[in-house]
């Protein structure tokens, strides 16, 4: 009986620490992401006119790349379709970009930190995510 109490005590603790680790990552990757996808709305929203095609095609490449960064570890964790949503966002993102529409690249900015904050939420311990 005691042996069987300590192996529940272990896998309980290993699965708090595990579901700590996670909901961090996932918090951190998704306010870094979310942060830089705010600054590119703003440098493209501040002179929609005259926008600096270059450094806005930096910025959204580098995007993609802290994305990828971190995709792969919440890959392991996180449902592949909600992940999969914001991959085909950054892509249509550089896609509206190359092509100078940069009104659809702001919507699609939007939806992709919209649907980066579904997934934070998604996957915090609350009450409402348990019952």
């Amino acid at each position: 009986m005691k042996k069987e109490l300590i192996i529940c005590v272990i896998i309980i603790f290993t699965i708090i620490v595990g579901n700590i680790f996670t909901e961090s990552y996932t918090s951190d990757a998704v306010t870094l992401i979310s942060d830089n996808l705010h600054e590119l709305r703003n440098d493209v929203i501040s002179d929609i006119e005259n926008v600096d095609a270059g450094k806005v095609m930096e910025k959204t490449r580098l995007i993609e790349d802290k994305w990828h960064e971190v995709y792969y570890i919440m890959a392991y964790f996180i449902e592949h379709e909600e992940l999969e949503k914001v991959e085909t966002s950054l892509i249509a993102i550089e896609s509206y970009i190359e092509a100078g529409e940069y009104g659809e690249s702001v919507s699609k900015i939007d939806e992709s930190v919209f649907i980066l904050e579904h997934i934070k939420k998604k996957y915090e311990v609350t009450l409402q995510n348990i019952f």
